[in-house]
């Protein structure tokens, strides 16, 4: 059997909610991922995305992430604190997201319609802040307009991956260069070049540092009519590219 402990608001619904936040930031409306952070014998802590805005009614304050306490004894709730960056106020229609960075005490937001998230630390301090399209277009005068680039949420976390393609390798013969990418590989720490007059004639020559670049220059010499990479993590092998040889 599930019991209602305690029914907040709706996201649309127009209150003054709760009583313990200033006047101009009382109402939170078109909220957005909710998520339980904390669970004790007599209450819980949630987090989630308040939009704020909407098409109905754009303007009236920014949106913020919100992490809130709830009393399930009292039936009571308190502001824990509230998260916006007030240099660079964001006005978000719909969508959006709101969730911790795994257990740094940090926390990431993103504004749903407005191509953007923001890193705040614990205190609430803006430390990083990055779009990755153009904000939606002018509006008309019913709230539509030519949107772009959008979505739902946004988390940050750590990746790894190796992937299944070979690192591509590209020869510029006459300057005695090669330049090799591997897309989304996320442990490669160094290349090791390889070359000789052909494909079975391949010698070790030069390791050359990734140093954190998607592309990196490596030495080949000019005597060399076939060249290959190897990837390597530490001492750990990864992968080979394909023999790339002069026509």
């Amino acid at each position: 059997m599930v019991t209602l402990l305690l029914r907040l608001p709706t996201a649309h619904s127009y209150v003054t909610w709760p009583p313990c936040i200033p006047a101009t930031n009382t109402i939170q409306r078109w909220q957005h991922h909710a998520l339980v952070q904390n669970v004790t014998s007599t209450g819980l802590t949630i987090s989630y995305f308040d939009n704020h805005n909407a098409f109905q009614g754009n303007g009236s304050g920014p949106s913020k992430g919100l992490l809130l306490h709830l009393d399930t004894v009292k039936n009571t709730t308190s502001l824990v604190a509230s998260y916006h960056d007030p240099a660079n106020e964001i006005y978000s229609d719909a969508q959006g997201s709101f969730s911790t960075i795994g257990d740094t005490g940090s926390w990431i937001a993103y504004y749903g319609l407005t191509p953007t998230a923001k890193i705040f630390g614990p205190g609430g301090d803006t430390r990083w802040t990055a779009s990755f399209g153009p904000t939606f277009g002018t509006k008309t005068s019913n709230g539509t307009g030519p949107f772009w680039i959008q979505s739902y949420r946004m988390y940050k976390q750590e990746w790894h991956a190796t992937l299944i393609t070979n690192p591509t390798l590209v020869v510029k013969w006459k300057q005695g260069v090669g330049y090799v990418s591997w897309n989304g590989a996320t442990e490669v720490q160094q290349w090791r070049v390889y070359t000789g007059s052909s494909s079975d004639s391949l010698v070790a020559g030069a390791t050359v540092a990734k140093n954190g670049k998607f592309e990196v220059q490596l030495p080949v010499g000019k005597a060399a009519s076939c060249v290959q990479v190897a990837a390597y993590d530490g001492a750990t092998f990864l992968r080979n590219s394909s023999v790339v040889c002069k026509d």
